[in-house]
């Protein structure tokens, strides 16, 4: 009885072992069926048009990566590559991404930043404007700001109070005979500057540079360049350039994911974009603003043709326009009056955006756009 019993088991391996090899050799000889398709499969809730395949910006890493997080820079900017490949793999046209060589470079450039440390932290630098200000905080460290500009410190929504604390000097207090003691290595400086500071750098022997102020989101990037080759950042600041132009183009691509929801539910919003100080004005492609709203290709009502920098709107003529939303950029502190104050336009969804960051020609140009694409993606409830 024990012999049979152990026949049998002696069977039952050897029969096994058959299948494990011809197993084996079955899936090492048959080539893949060309149909094979891998999908992750998603609840049905989740199955609108592109969204499985669009990471979601997260603003306050925007933000983060803008103030010269290059660890974080470098993630995003692979992460919205691989979205742009995903949508194109499906076959959605349209999609936008960096150009493979600007990809590749902008990695190279970040495992160089990675191991390069023989920076000279002792050279100090004096930002006259707000623009040198921003780039000069994403690429070098606060003890390197010899002063910062009248009122940078008041703008807690770009620059933190725990980052301005630890640069004590401000321009107004930064006078002739400080710059004497203690010299900045180089000031940045605009053409509307007061003329007497060009003279104290002359007279102080202090280099100082003219920045331009960048006419279009398009000519920051290689003012930041500039800026960085002069302070001795040429790969933090030709990555902060690279970072902008790939954030830009990943905002493109939310706003286009909205276009296409909007196609598929047979909607075509009317949405009007206008800022208010002492009145209501429209923009106009002189401004950077301009430029945004030309650029997301959804303001249609903004397109006037003119030599000015704002045409004014009056209240008469926006009823007339009845807009399914109209986007108000303003201050904080007069978002709340308006409101009040458009009653007659009781089916515009009304959304505000910072007024600052929309003419703030730096870098944060991007969080600008992107308050944008939040402002229209909040008209999708109507």
């Amino acid at each position: 009885m024990l012999l049979k019993k152990k026949k049998k088991n002696r069977n039952s391996l050897f029969l096994w072992s058959l299948v494990l090899v011809g197993g084996w050799w079955y899936c090492a000889f048959t080539p893949p069926s060309k149909a094979q398709n891998f999908e992750i499969a998603l609840p049905a809730s989740q199955e609108i048009s592109h969204q499985p395949y669009l990471t979601p910006i997260c603003r306050d890493q925007l933000k983060d990566a803008l103030s010269g997080n290059v660890g974080l820079m470098a993630s995003l900017i692979s992460q919205w590559d691989l979205d742009a490949e995903l949508l194109e793999s499906k076959g959605y046209a349209g999609i936008k991404r960096l150009p493979r060589e600007s990809f590749i470079r902008s990695q190279l450039l970040v495992r160089r930043l990675c191991v390069s440390t023989n920076k000279d932290k002792s050279a100090t630098f004096l930002p006259q404007t707000y623009l040198a200000t921003s780039f000069l905080l994403a690429l070098t460290t606060p003890r390197q700001i010899a002063a910062l500009p009248n009122g940078v410190r008041s703008l807690t929504q770009i620059f933190s109070k725990e980052l301005t604390s630890q640069i004590p000097f401000d321009i107004s207090r930064y006078n002739a005979e400080k710059l004497f003691l203690s010299p900045p290595s180089m000031a940045f400086t605009a053409e509307f500057s007061h003329p007497i500071w060009k003279t104290i750098f002359n007279q102080q022997s202090i280099p100082f540079c003219v920045i331009k102020v960048p006419e279009s989101p398009e000519a920051i990037g290689p003012t930041l360049v500039q800026i960085g080759q002069l302070i001795d950042r040429p790969l933090e600041s030709e990555l902060l350039a690279t970072f902008i132009e790939a954030a830009l183009l990943a905002i493109d691509n939310q706003i286009w994911g909205l276009q296409e929801i909007w196609r598929r539910e047979n909607r075509t919003p009317s949405i009007l974009f206008a800022q208010y100080h002492s009145q209501l004005t429209l923009p106009t492609a002189r401004t950077l603003t301009g430029h945004l709203l030309k650029r997301s290709n959804l303001f249609s009502a903004n397109e006037t043709e003119s030599a000015e920098w704002a045409i004014p709107l009056r209240v008469e003529q926006l009823v007339q326009m009845n807009p399914d939303c109209l986007i108000i950029s303003t201050s904080m502190e007069k978002q709340s009056i308006l409101k009040k104050n458009f009653t007659a336009l009781a089916r515009t969804k009304l959304v505000f955006v910072d007024d600052i960051l929309q003419q703030f020609p730096s870098q944060y140009i991007v969080l600008a756009y992107y308050d944008l694409y939040n402002a229209l993606a909040q008209v999708l409830p109507l």
